[in-house]
């Protein structure tokens, strides 16, 4: 048991490293206030599910838009 849970502990931290660094390229340049509405919106989105999931809420999850790390600057259109 000791060395499959070894086995799996290194697969599940390879795989996250590894998608970790391929997701560099949509964080890089995000201000911390950027991260917090990420965040907020994934909560948002995990608690919809959630209830969907649990009966709460009715309706479908592939209904529940994704999310995406976005910069603020790219939100507020372009400047003159």
């Amino acid at each position: 048991i000791e060395e499959f849970m070894e086995n799996y502990e290194k697969g599940l931290f390879i795989n996250g490293n590894r998608q970790m660094f391929c997701w560099m390229d949509n964080w890089y340049g995000l201000t911390l206030s950027d991260i917090r509405i990420y965040e907020n919106e994934v909560a948002e989105r995990t608690n919809a599910i959630t209830a969907i999931k649990e009966g709460r809420k009715a309706g479908s999850i592939k209904d529940i838009p994704e999310v995406y790390p976005r910069r603020a600057a790219d939100l507020a259109g372009p400047t003159a």
